[in-house]
């Protein structure tokens, strides 16, 4: 038998337990009658689910909470399309509670997509992670910050680092995606920007050209809404359209509107993607690095200085501007199987230190953002120095001896060529990918400058140099997975790409590779005697192009 004042002592515990739990749920819905019974209402759900939402009124938010808690077991059942739908109405229900948006977000982007083993499969879920919290959350809470920085994580660390099997595969939809909507590229932000942005503004710059646009519409049994559609689907103007466009030279501004519409469709508002590309570009928006800034920067503008989130987007910017001097230019393949390669963009160097600096002058007290910092510059002078900047590359070195950084150390007291060298050769042994893509661009890119100018030794060193880099790199993988995770493209690749370079920014030179071609074309099988190109120096001409030697002759 229990004693009578065990019994007393259980009933008062089970009691102030009671009287706990009564107060935790009193607390809950208090908060929920304040900030969720204004939510809109449920589109497209059962009539079990719309009925319980007018019958619980106030309670939406415990249903919220209930759907949300459904999530885990659908999950565990492999129910993954279910799972998307009970995260969309549990926004609807609850739009201000970003944890559990946040959560569902995180969690499709990275849990759910690696339950699959192909790329487009694993793609599908963070792709819909991305539209979860772009199309379902940020329109309802638009001055969210979080949601701000959670959209912008996806495209900085799932896609733009290399921890995911399959991240190449996504830096490519990313491109890809854009290429849809703006073409190949290069883009004019400016113009997208001060194009109209909605049908009234597009009708007003019409002018008088109106009324016969309507009727052009009209022939194709289209309105102007029906007419974006249609853009998206063919990415062309329909014949009726085109001629009236063409003739009365209005087809570049009806173009620029109806891929700005397709922009903001998106949430990618064009007037903002130029005020970041004049800020800190110019970037590749084709490049994963792109976006994580764009939406890193439309956070900033929704949270106070000094908070966590502030800093997180801080470090969101200056970590996609020093990945994009490494990777962030997007050469577009049509032909090939990869259909994109990445290589460094040095032309925002100095904006990405300043975007470093920025975040030093805010938390001066983070060490952790200073010893990035100079990890950066260390990167970035290898970087110029290589891709043929070497009065930038001194720039960045003298700035750095002149630093608070340089003290106590001899590294920076170094001549440029000592220094890069050294550091080159730290990067070989290493075989880090942050250095190994950036640097095998780079050499093959002076390796085609100097047989451009038919420098052949310094041609063959810097593709020697190229070579053993790549092949160094390569081969640390022990396993097929490893390498399709952190390897580089094909070396083929690599050089087709540098080659695209050469003929984008040293015309001359590479109209010099082409004439070389051409002579011997018309020697081979010759020793080449007398004439200027010894044998060995044809075999590296012909070695170091490979197969790009068709692509040279057909540019």
């Amino acid at each position: 038998m229990i004693p009578r004042r065990w019994l007393k002592l259980s009933l008062i515990l089970a009691l102030l337990a009671i009287a706990g739990v009564n107060h935790l749920v009193q607390e809950r819905l208090t908060e929920r009658r304040l900030t969720l019974t204004d939510a809109p209402p449920l589109e497209n759900a059962p009539p079990a689910l719309a009925l319980s939402v007018v019958v619980l009124g106030g309670f939406r938010g415990l249903l919220a909470d209930m759907l949300f808690l459904r999530q885990g077991k659908m999950q565990t059942n492999g129910n993954y399309f279910e799972l998307v739908q009970l995260a969309r109405w549990t926004i609807q229900l609850q739009p201000r509670f970003t944890e559990a948006i946040s959560y569902s977000v995180w969690n499709l982007a990275y849990n759910v997509s690696v339950n699959f083993s192909q790329p487009e499969e694993r793609w599908r879920w963070v792709n819909a992670a991305i539209e979860l919290v772009r199309d379902e959350a940020l329109p309802q809470h638009p001055g969210d910050p979080k949601l701000y920085q959670q959209l912008g994580w996806i495209y900085q660390h799932k896609i733009g680092q290399n921890l995911d099997d399959m991240n190449y595969y996504y830096k490519r939809q990313v491109a890809l995606q854009m290429i849809e909507m703006l073409g190949s590229g290069p883009y004019d932000w400016q113009a997208l920007a001060e194009a109209p942005q909605d049908p009234d503004a597009m009708v007003a710059a019409l002018g008088d050209d109106a009324a016969e646009f309507a009727a052009a519409l009209h022939q194709e049994g289209l309105s102007l809404s029906g007419l974006e559609q249609s853009f998206r689907e063919s990415a062309t103007l329909p014949p009726a359209i085109a001629e009236f466009a063409k003739r009365r030279k209005c087809d570049e501004l009806l173009v620029l509107y109806l891929r700005s519409r397709w922009l903001l469709s998106k949430s990618l508002d064009p007037v903002v993607l130029y005020e970041i590309d004049q800020h800190y570009g110019p970037l590749d928006f084709r490049t994963a690095q792109a976006h994580g800034i764009y939406w890193a920067y439309q956070g900033l503008k929704h949270t106070p200085d000094g908070s966590e989130v502030f800093l997180e987007c801080e470090r969101m910017i200056f970590h996609c501007m020093s990945r994009s001097v490494e990777i962030g230019r997007v050469s577009y393949l049509p032909d090939t199987t990869l259909k994109i390669h990445l290589s460094p963009n040095l032309d925002i160097v100095d904006e990405a230190r300043e975007a470093y600096l920025n975040a030093i002058k805010n938390h001066d007290r983070n060490g952790g953002i200073k010893s990035g910092y100079v990890n950066f510059m260390i990167d970035c002078i290898r970087a110029l120095y290589i891709g043929g900047r070497t009065e930038d590359a001194q720039r960045f070195l003298e700035i750095m001896r002149s630093s608070k950084y340089a003290e106590g150390s001899e590294r920076f007291v170094r001549s440029l060529d000592e220094f890069v060298l050294i550091e080159l050769e730290e990067d070989v042994n290493a075989g880090g990918e942050h250095q190994a893509l950036p640097n095998i661009s780079g050499f093959l890119q002076e390796a085609f400058s100097a047989l451009g100018r038919r420098d052949f030794k310094t041609a063959s060193n810097w593709e020697s140099l190229a070579q053993r880099s790549y092949s160094k790199y390569q081969t640390q993988f022990k396993s097929e997975r490893d390498t399709k995770r952190r390897g580089l493209p094909p070396y083929t690749t690599m050089k087709q790409v540098a080659l695209q370079q050469i003929q984008l920014n040293e015309p001359a030179v590479f109209h010099s590779l082409y004439t070389e071609l051409q002579r011997l074309a018309a020697k081979r099988g010759d020793t080449l005697e007398g004439d200027g190109a010894p044998t060995q120096e044809r075999d590296l001409l012909e070695g170091l192009l490979g197969g790009d030697s068709e692509q040279i002759q057909r540019n």
